[in-house]
């Protein structure tokens, strides 16, 4: 069983869905569970926890069972054999990264890593130069009908040619789901985008390296809604309407990535993501004009691990 630690987040949904995944939810006066035993993931646990609001931390640490309440968030690497920070809406969670990259310890940063193109190259550069185990990015990407459109494009879908993704709320902290919605379905590179929306919606245009081109809705005005795909090809149309089990998924992969030192996506296509949400605000910035997309190296990826 793989011992982990969570950094941050103890008041917040992700944090505490997280935690409930691995570890279970139990009523504080009865200890007994309130959540059913086959919604858990399995092979790891939470056994640590960190927060600045100790007080949530330790709230948090008695629901879920969770052995120890740190003091220091540096402390959370020792002992485990993992480290997630989750997003706590402050969108500087990243902040706490380097401490774990320069670790070396496997390590999952919540979306989005980062608001800013060139903090977040600074980071997957770390990664690279220390040579530790790396995710981080959106759950829309691991939902079941995102690898279900995956496993059948070629065939329902052919060569996509064109894409229309919907989702809630602002560009970067939430755009970044319908963003990772479409590129988890096409896994294909970003060449250019132009914002063509309003202060309050945003209409993003993407032209693709594969000629493939797509609008990516969301923004403030917008219903708060789920999330939508609609992809169509050069043999077919398919349309996503739900994302279900994004969040275990994910995790799922982390704790995957961990026994096989292979991460679910490489680190240029993660830095991608990045890359894509703040050229978009640039374009916001500069009236709508079609900007180019930084290209992350593909060939970035993690090195192995010398186990010990």
């Amino acid at each position: 069983m793989l011992k982990l630690a969570m950094v941050t987040a103890a008041e917040w949904p992700h944090g505490k869905t997280f935690t409930g995944l691995f570890n279970g939810v139990f009523d504080p006066e009865t200890g007994k569970p309130t959540q059913a035993a086959d919604t858990r993931l399995s092979g790891a646990r939470i056994t640590k926890i960190w927060d600045a609001n100790r007080k949530a931390a330790e709230e948090l640490a008695e629901t879920r069972h969770i052995e120890t309440v740190l003091d220091r968030y540096e402390d959370a690497a020792d002992g485990v054999d993992g480290v997630i920070i989750a997003d706590d809406a402050s969108q500087q969670h990243q902040q706490f990264a380097p401490h774990f990259i320069d670790k070396k310890i496997p390590l999952f940063v919540d979306k989005p890593l980062s608001r800013q193109y060139a903090e977040a190259k600074r980071l997957i550069d770390r990664v690279q130069k220390k040579g530790g185990l790396f995710q981080s990015g959106s759950s829309l990407r691991y939902c079941n009908e995102i690898l279900a459109l995956k496993d059948s494009l070629k065939e329902k879908v052919g060569k996509p040619l064109m894409a229309a993704t919907f989702g809630p709320s602002e560009l970067i902290f939430y755009g970044v789901h319908s963003l990772e919605l479409l590129l988890g379905a096409v896994e294909q590179r970003v060449a250019t985008v132009r914002h063509l929306g309003t202060e309050e919606l945003d209409l993003v245009h993407l032209k693709f390296e594969s000629g493939l081109i797509a609008m990516w809705m969301c923004g403030e005005g917008s219903a708060r809604g789920g999330w939508r795909l609609v992809l169509r090809g050069d043999k077919g149309e398919q349309v996503v309407e739900s994302a279900t089990d994004g969040y275990a998924n994910m995790l799922a992969r982390f704790v995957t990535m961990i026994e096989t030192d292979k991460p679910p996506i490489s680190l240029g296509d993660t830095l991608h993501v990045i890359a894509v949400l703040d050229t978009a605000q640039r374009s916001v910035e500069a009236g709508g004009k079609e900007l180019r997309v930084p290209q992350p190296d593909k060939r970035a990826k993690t090195k192995k691990r010398t186990k010990k």
